[in-house]
């Protein structure tokens, strides 16, 4: 029994292949180079803060990237904790409460809250 469908010229086949491989590619590419790039981002912005003897960096002759995306985390979740507790809620308040008093701040925190 003979085949009677057309074949694909290679060029054609050529071309699908690549953009199959091109749909698989691009959304993994994208991820790990948006997931770097917040990485480093983050890392120019609490590496600055970081003193010195708490920098591995100044220990190891290679830069850790993520090291300061982790000091934020553990920052943040640091203050969230406090932020739920009496003393904390107490000391939220008062900072809402000099926010509330600056007009153009004020507007830009409820905006942003």
């Amino acid at each position: 029994m003979a085949d009677n469908t057309p074949r694909m010229p290679v060029a054609t086949r050529l071309r699908n292949n690549f953009l199959a491989g091109l749909i698989i590619c691009a959304p993994i590419a994208i991820t790990i180079w948006l997931t770097w790039t917040f990485i480093h981002w983050s890392d120019s912005w609490v590496r600055p803060y970081i003193p010195a003897r708490w920098n591995p960096e100044s220990y190891l002759n290679f830069a850790i990237p993520g090291f300061g995306l982790l000091i934020a985390v553990v920052l943040i979740t640091v203050v969230g904790f406090l932020g739920k507790n009496l003393i904390g809620q107490s000391i939220v308040r008062f900072g809402e409460s000099v926010v509330q008093r600056m007009p153009l701040v004020r507007t830009i925190y409820r905006s942003v809250k």
